[in-house]
């Protein structure tokens, strides 16, 4: 069963899975070719409203966190939020999410890797990550005010 997306005079056909699960929050697990690793890699899903627009802003969560930290160490510590097995059980180990940092994947994209089942779906990042994450990526020196714009309502 599928749904249907005006965007001007284009219709796109979006899966109901799709138009049902994909919201600010929800988490992939998939490979993106702007990461140096071939590895896949869980990307939470950042838009406050996805299906509404062609692209889609994602944030990574990676296992390297003393590399993240090291890194970033010249970042306010806001901007890089821990996750911990209890409180994400999808992951093997305490990982870090840089919100200095964001990806972007248009929908198309999306639900192409989707149709060739080159992405999975995982739970939901739970709501007090998501938060911490949006205020990490709103007090990040490197984002520009019109990615920060999208989280201010």
């Amino acid at each position: 069963m599928k749904t249907s997306k005006n965007s001007g005079s284009k219709s796109q056909s979006i899966p109901l899975q799709v138009a049902i699960s994909l919201r600010q929050g929800t988490v992939y697990y998939f490979q993106h070719r702007d990461l140096s690793s071939p590895l896949s890699h869980f990307f939470i899903v950042i838009s406050p409203s996805p299906l509404k627009g062609k692209t889609i802003l994602l944030s990574v969560i990676t296992s390297q966190v003393e590399k993240v930290e090291k890194f970033r160490s010249d970042m306010p510590n806001e901007t890089l939020v821990k996750i911990s097995v209890d409180e994400y059980d999808e992951l093997s180990k305490i990982s870090i999410v840089d919100c200095n940092k964001y990806f972007v994947i248009s929908l198309t994209d999306l639900l192409d890797k989707i149709s060739s089942n080159q992405i999975e779906y995982k739970k939901d990042l739970p709501q007090k990550h998501l938060e911490l994450i949006i205020k990490g990526i709103l007090a990040s020196p490197m984002i520009a005010k019109e990615i920060k714009d999208i989280f201010r309502k």
